[in-house]
């Protein structure tokens, strides 16, 4: 018998971008960011089993107010099985989670002559991500004479917040007025 893969990945984006330096909020709410593989209830005489879940979706939102709220999973899982694997390549469950998250809050450059008043405004950016990146094998009978068993879970995950600075320019003060 050959070698069984089960594999699942994710690889896409999402931007949202106010282009605006004054006003602006935005937010990206995903709430099922799930990448899952997994086998339950089976029976393999094979020479080799690999399970994975990868997942490298990139997520950016761009404006004066700028969150994140992502929840999800990365999860690779070999439940309730028996496995024979012969071959040299043997059983393996892995999961890869290389999302980045990316929040900006753009800068604001005004003059303050230019306005009768002026309130200055918060700029923020946020990013809030729950997420299980996780491998498990559970009550499953493996023989594995010539190959390894790994059952390995990498969470490499890149999150980055950036505010960028206010600036307020004001005409210089007439010293013979007062």
């Amino acid at each position: 018998a050959g070698v069984v893969k089960v594999h699942a990945a994710h690889d896409g984006a999402v931007l949202g971008k106010i282009t605006s330096s004054f006003v602006g909020v935005h937010t990206n709410t995903i709430t099922k960011d799930d990448v899952i593989a997994g086998v339950q209830n089976a029976t393999f005489s094979i020479a080799a089993l690999a399970i994975s879940a990868n997942n490298s979706s990139t997520t950016q939102a761009i404006s004066k107010v700028s969150t994140n709220n992502i929840t999800g999973q990365t999860r690779a899982w070999l439940h309730n099985a028996i496995v024979d694997a012969h071959g040299l390549a043997g059983v393996s469950v892995t999961v890869l989670d290389k999302s980045s998250y990316f929040a900006q809050s753009s800068d604001f450059q005004g003059n303050t002559w230019q306005f009768s008043s002026i309130e200055l405004g918060k700029a923020a950016a946020t990013n809030e991500v729950t997420k299980d990146v996780t491998a498990t094998v559970v009550t499953t009978t493996m023989s594995v004479p010539n190959g390894a068993v790994v059952v390995e879970a990498k969470n490499l995950q890149d999150i980055r917040s950036i505010s960028k600075a206010l600036t307020v320019i004001d005409r210089p003060s007439n010293l013979f007025n007062s």
